[in-house]
């Protein structure tokens, strides 16, 4: 993950709004991590989004924070802090653009929280391209397989479609779970070396 530090900690408490899904990815080791993308397979997209909006969020905060302590006459060195209300929307928008394409560095140059704001773009950024290493291993399944652990993902823990689901495989759910369990297991020890070079087999 590179740049974090003590200090960056120290920035995160004050800029950051705790995100513990991201936070419970990244203290799991290489097996926990692939574990964890699997069990939450559909949702991940979406938490992704939201830790984006999250950080989003935070980035304006903190810059609506270095505005008023420019209010109150105290220096604050950047450029666009002081620029008019009717430019916000277009830094706003400029801001959600940055970090879609994991590139703020600019965006947040000039801000005291710049690097924890770079740390956290760069854990999305990570779990993102870990999610699509994990798909690239299901899209290799052999197809009865891939199927089956498609749908269930999208029964998202429901028991009643999963119940559906082994009945429409002609499985007790017992049997169900076992399978599920086998190309889940097939997943991450084809997947785990590709983790262990990222991460060195430890928590990030």
């Amino acid at each position: 993950m590179g740049f974090k530090s003590e200090s960056d900690d120290t920035c995160a408490s004050l800029a950051l709004t705790e995100n513990r899904f991201l936070d419970e990815y990244f203290r799991k080791d290489s097996r926990g991590k692939i574990t964890m993308l699997l069990s939450e397979f559909y949702a991940i997209p979406e938490k992704l989004q939201g830790s984006r909006d999250i950080l989003r969020m935070d980035v304006i905060c903190e810059r609506d924070y270095q505005r008023s302590r420019m209010d109150d006459g105290v220096r604050v060195q950047t450029s666009y802090l002081s620029d008019t209300t009717g430019n916000e929307a277009i830094h706003n928008v400029m801001l959600e653009e940055a970090i879609l394409s994991s590139d703020i560095g600019k965006a947040v140059s000039n801000m005291e929280s710049r690097k924890i704001f770079q740390y956290r773009l760069s854990q999305i950024e990570s779990m993102k391209n870990d999610f699509a290493f994990v798909q690239g291993f299901i899209r290799m399944l052999p197809t009865r397989d891939r199927l089956l652990l498609e749908e269930y993902h999208r029964c998202c823990g429901d028991r009643h479609q999963i119940e559906e689901l082994a009945d429409s495989y002609e499985l007790q759910m017992h049997s169900l779970y076992v399978r599920i369990g086998r190309i889940r297991m097939k997943i991450t020890d084809m997947a785990l070396p590709g983790f262990d070079r990222r991460y060195g087999g430890n928590a990030a």
